[in-house]
């Protein structure tokens, strides 16, 4: 017995002729929605319906990797460069934040191991007047 196409194939397939776009790869929801449908088909349907299903699938996904690959070749270099850039300037945002989050105290004991404290530098200063001057502590 010669079966042909089950009509809910005839049907998904006139659906990607007239919206592909729902059954890209990249479609997230739209392609959710006929998923469930299209694997039921490729487990209880015959290799006629399956063979249709994946025909017009590949199509889709063949004009969709198409599509991305011109993309890629047009603006691929300048959208990674701002892609980049936004990640960096992300990343200064991100250390901006944390500066502004550190409390005051723990910010000014930052400064404070690097630059001299007025102890140390009043007794490098003494230490530099009892040297010109032969003053023993």
């Amino acid at each position: 017995m010669v079966e042909g196409l089950h009509a809910v194939v005839r049907l998904l397939l006139a659906r990607m002729k007239s919206h592909p776009r729902e059954f890209r790869q990249r479609e997230g929801f739209a392609r959710a929605r006929w998923e469930e449908h299209i694997n039921d088909i490729n487990t209880y349907g015959n290799e006629t319906d399956k063979a249709a299903i994946l025909a017009g699938i590949r199509d889709i996904r063949l004009a969709e990797i198409h599509e991305q690959v011109m993309e890629e070749l047009l603006n691929g270099p300048e959208r990674r460069r701002k892609e980049e850039e936004g990640k960096e300037h992300e990343r200064q945002s991100m250390q901006d934040v944390q500066q502004l989050s550190t409390p005051r105290s723990r910010r000014n004991q930052l400064v404070d191991t690097t630059w001299p404290s007025p102890t140390m530098l009043t007794t490098n200063a003494y230490s530099k007047a009892a040297i010109l001057t032969g003053i023993k502590k």
